[in-house]
């Protein structure tokens, strides 16, 4: 109980440096590229760590060949995808900022985030 309330404590006395950090942080997320592929290989997405879609990519082998049905879900399973590992960076960016911060419950709180 003490870890944790000196932990708090640490974390108000370096609010200002905090927020700074949270600051840098959103900037070298929104620098960052996220990649993500569906299965088949025919529809590529790029975003940034923020979850910002950047570019989308369409294989013309697969329009030609796929219902609109099919290719709606392969683009929805790619986003999807690669928003989970958005997720997943910003959440480790995240633990990496609070290292040494006991803050109760924040590590059950990021880990319902990821899901």
């Amino acid at each position: 109980m003490f870890k944790s309330l000196t932990g708090i404590g640490n974390l108000v006395r370096n609010f200002s440096n905090l927020r700074q950090r949270v600051e840098e942080l959103k900037q070298q997320l929104g620098r960052e590229r996220i990649e993500s592929v569906s299965t088949c290989q025919t529809v590529r997405i790029e975003m940034d760590g923020l979850g910002q879609v950047h570019s989308v990519q369409i294989s013309e082998a697969i329009c030609l060949q796929t219902e609109r049905s099919r290719m709606e879900q392969l683009l929805l399973e790619t986003v999807n995808q690669g928003l989970q590992a958005a997720r997943r960076k910003h959440l480790n960016a995240v633990r990496e900022l609070t290292e040494g911060i006991e803050i109760p419950g924040i590590d059950s709180l990021l880990e319902s985030l990821e899901r």
